[in-house]
């Protein structure tokens, strides 16, 4: 399976929409960021199955707009998740 067809599949197993669906506007605005998203980073190291899926979680809110997010492990199994993120203007 090649890069882009193994990100096409990563991306909607993550976001749980097809790419070409979700992306419509990047590809048609650009051809070659549409690629580079898809084949680079889902069909690389988002695509390796010996990354615990929480991982390519966080790697993918981090693509896709997260940058103004801070992420922070947990200090103890007892703390929720969700309070695992904050915001830079936190």
């Amino acid at each position: 399976m090649n890069r882009e067809r193994r990100g096409e599949r990563e991306y909607e197993a993550l976001i749980g929409i097809p790419a070409a669906e979700a992306l419509a506007d990047v590809h048609a605005m650009s051809p070659e960021m549409y690629e580079a998203v898809i084949a680079g980073a889902f069909g690389g190291a988002l695509a390796d199955a010996n990354l615990e899926r929480a991982a390519r979680e966080v790697a993918t809110v981090a693509i896709l707009g997260g940058h103004n997010l801070r992420w922070r492990p947990p200090a103890a199994s007892t703390v929720p998740t969700s309070t695992a993120c904050s915001s830079a203007s936190a």
